[in-house]
Parts: C-alpha cells; structure tokens; sequence
C-alpha cells in the first residue's frame, strides 16, 4: 500500500506526508522534505502577513505555501489584488506620479490639459500585461516543477 502525500514542499515541490508533528499545544516539530533535505514548509509558522508580504515580494516559496498546502479556496480574489498593486505600481512609475515639478515650469496643469481616458487605457493596457506576465510565470513555475518533481522521482526510485 502506497502512502499518500498531501501536501509539497515549499523548496523543491516534492511530496511530503505531513508538514508537522504535534507533541502539545506548544510543540511543534517540522517535516523535513526526503528529496531536498530542508523544512517542508517554514510557512506553516509564520503569521499571514509575513506570508502576505513575501507574496507581494513575488517569492515562489510563499506562493507554494498558499497554493499548495493550505485551504485557501479564494485564489482569484488574491490574485486581482496582486495584479491591481503591482499594476499601479508600473503606472504610478512609468507617470512620473511623484516627480517633482521642473523650476522652470512655474504654472500648474490646467483640468483640461490632462487626457484622464489615456491614462486609464494605459493603466488597463498595464492590468492587461501584468496578468498575462503573472499567467506565464505560473504556467511555466508549475510545468517546471512537475518535471522537476518527475525526474527527482525517477532518481529516487533508481536507488
């Protein structure tokens, strides 16, 4: 009889058994992976908004804790919010939003000087990158790790 594997590792995404063993309410012993030799999942300890911002950072180990290993139903919901940031961030920057005025430019913008309907097509065309630049880095993370995952297995069995 086979054992079955819940959960992967955040390091090289093998499959582990458990992430931790309870010995009491205080004491935790985490699992370390059979393939990479490391802790599992060092996320299993961490507070969520440690893990929030190593998301945010765009840390592959972080994103395989919440994908993979825990029971997090609201993917699409996280991921709207990640887009929107990090799409704001490449408008606000590529804007110029917090550069200071020229001194020789000593007269401020009129209303009708600003085109707002550019502004936002170009915000939505930068939506529209950062999400398929997002779809892409997950495909590709994901075919990668399976094919990883595969050939440590193979090596695992020929030994």
């Amino acid at each position: 009889m086979s054992k079955e594997y819940k959960y992967y590792c955040t390091n090289c995404g093998g499959k582990v058994e458990g992430l931790f063993k309870k010995y009491s309410e205080t004491v935790l012993k985490l699992t370390e992976c059979k393939c990479c030799n490391e802790i599992a999942d060092k996320y299993v300890e961490y507070d969520i908004v440690i893990i929030i911002i190593d998301l945010i950072l765009l840390n592959t180990k972080a994103y395989r804790h919440i994908l993979l290993n825990t029971d997090f139903k609201h993917f699409w919901k996280l991921s709207v919010v990640l887009i929107l940031l990090e799409s704001y961030c490449i408008w606000a920057l590529s804007c110029g939003v917090n550069t200071p005025c020229k001194p020789i430019n000593k007269t401020e913008p009129k209303l009708h000087d600003f085109d707002m309907n550019t502004e936002d097509l170009k915000f939505y065309v930068i939506c529209l990158n950062t999400t398929l630049t997002h779809i892409l880095k997950s495909g590709s993370s994901l075919y990668l790790t399976i094919q990883l995952n595969s050939i440590l297995h193979e090596s695992l069995e020929l030994q």
